[in-house]
């Protein structure tokens, strides 16, 4: 061991080990521009590091296994045809010894995707797609993510947006110009945030709901490569890769509402 390592007890004299600052962290879209001997294994590694599959067996006794970040649904068993409901997607930092996402704030990208569909299959609502045409993050279908949304609206996205002097965003990543942020959103370690969907249940609609949410990753912001490389999925068929962190699913029984009689009208009224 090198010096200060003695008291390491994972190492020996006779190990024949090295310690290396080596990383696999979380680009998975340049080494396939590149493509640079051995790109797809990196590719591969990044997707296990992201998914939070990989074993370091020098502190698996300290990391715990499965997801960097989880992702919980809460919300009711049963809900009446024609109520409100309510969800609320908790997302919690278990693994990063850092904030999560880490920076830039202005590229790194992690969002919650909820669907509640209908026991037909048939889509009731929906927050955090990606649409279809500019490829970037919706609050709701048609409705492009707006960064600083409340924990009350639209979908929850891990990010910020630097801005300058006068208040202007930065959108091609000029930190250097940076005079302040907006919309920054990060979980330190061993925290939580979370989101709350609501929606109206339709009166017709045929139990039970299946709601389920993934939590995505994205290595840059969508708007960033269309002005850096716009043409890059012309050209080169090559589209930014989405790795799906941890997902969740509830089932929600549907209930009828039940009609309350009324007193029969008999005509009469008080006095006659």
């Amino acid at each position: 061991p090198g010096r200060g390592e003695a008291g390491d007890p994972r190492r020996s004299a006779d190990d024949g080990a090295h310690r290396h600052h080596g990383s696999i962290a979380t680009n998975m879209l340049i080494p396939e521009v590149l493509e640079l001997p051995h790109w797809e294994e990196q590719v591969r590694l990044t997707r296990e590091w992201i998914r939070g599959e990989t074993v370091i067996p020098e502190i698996a006794d300290l990391w715990p296994a499965g997801p960097v970040a989880s992702l919980d649904l809460l919300g009711p068993d049963e809900v009446r045809a024609g109520d409100e409901l309510v969800l609320r997607a908790v997302v919690s930092n278990r693994k990063v010894g850092h904030n999560f996402t880490t920076g830039p704030l202005d590229f790194m990208r992690a969002w919650v995707h909820l669907v509640v569909a209908d026991a037909d299959g048939t889509t009731l609502a929906e927050w955090g797609n990606l649409d279809p045409e500019t490829r970037s993050i919706s609050d709701v279908p048609g409705q492009l993510h707006r960064p600083g949304n409340s924990r009350q609206e639209g979908t929850l996205v891990l990010e910020g947006m630097p801005l300058d002097a006068e208040g202007n965003v930065l959108a091609r990543h000029e930190l250097w110009r940076k005079a302040g942020g907006v919309g920054q959103r990060i979980i330190f370690p061993r925290y939580s945030d979370n989101q709350v969907y609501r929606f109206d249940v339709p009166p017709s609609a045929r139990g039970p709901l299946t709601v389920h949410a993934e939590l995505g990753f994205r290595r840059y912001r969508q708007e960033f490569l269309d002005l850096v490389v716009p043409t890059m999925e012309q050209e080169r068929g090559i589209l930014q890769p989405t790795v799906i962190q941890a997902s969740a699913s509830k089932t929600i029984e549907v209930v009828e509402r039940v009609a309350m009689n009324r007193p029969r009208d008999t005509g009469r009224r008080k006095g006659t």
